[in-house]
Parts: C-alpha cells; structure tokens; sequence
C-alpha cells in the first residue's frame, strides 16, 4: 500500500467489548465461546483474534451493550479471563 486513503469511519456508542484473555490457539476454541453466546441470542458484530507469541490468543467479541451482562453470563468457563467495556 503505497499511498492508503481512509474513506470513512464507523462509530457505534451502544457496542461492548468483551476479550477472552490466553485462551489456547487450538482449532473450534472461538466456536465454543461463540456457540455459547448465539444459544443466548446474543448478536455478535465484529471478531478480532490475535495469536500471542506463547501459543495463546486474546479473542475479542463485540456485543449490543444491552446484551453485556447476558454475554458474560453465557461464557461461564471463560469468565476469570474476561474483560470488558
């Protein structure tokens, strides 16, 4: 990219984050967090995963903010390693 243009940007004030911190980079991990959420009918918008020079990754998710608390509750197993805004 030799000359990059921004056209646009989005802003969303009713979107919340959650990060699932150092869950192993192992293949289905995203699907078991997600699939726990989408039994919740909790929407997801965007995804972002970064894989972490230990072999772990830092799965971020972002909610409708008035689905927060109930995308917290529905990842039970990955709570301690949750945070969020």
């Amino acid at each position: 990219m030799e000359a990059p243009l921004i056209s646009g940007i989005a802003f969303n004030r009713d979107e919340a984050k959650l990060t699932v911190r150092g869950v192993p980079d192992k293949p289905a991990l995203a699907y078991r967090i997600l699939g726990d959420i989408a039994t919740a009918n909790v929407n997801v918008d965007m995804i972002v995963q970064n894989v972490g020079a230990d072999g772990s990754t830092d799965f971020t998710f972002t909610v409708h903010r008035g689905d927060y608390k109930k995308a917290l509750e529905n990842t039970p197993e990955y709570r301690r390693t949750i945070s969020g805004t």
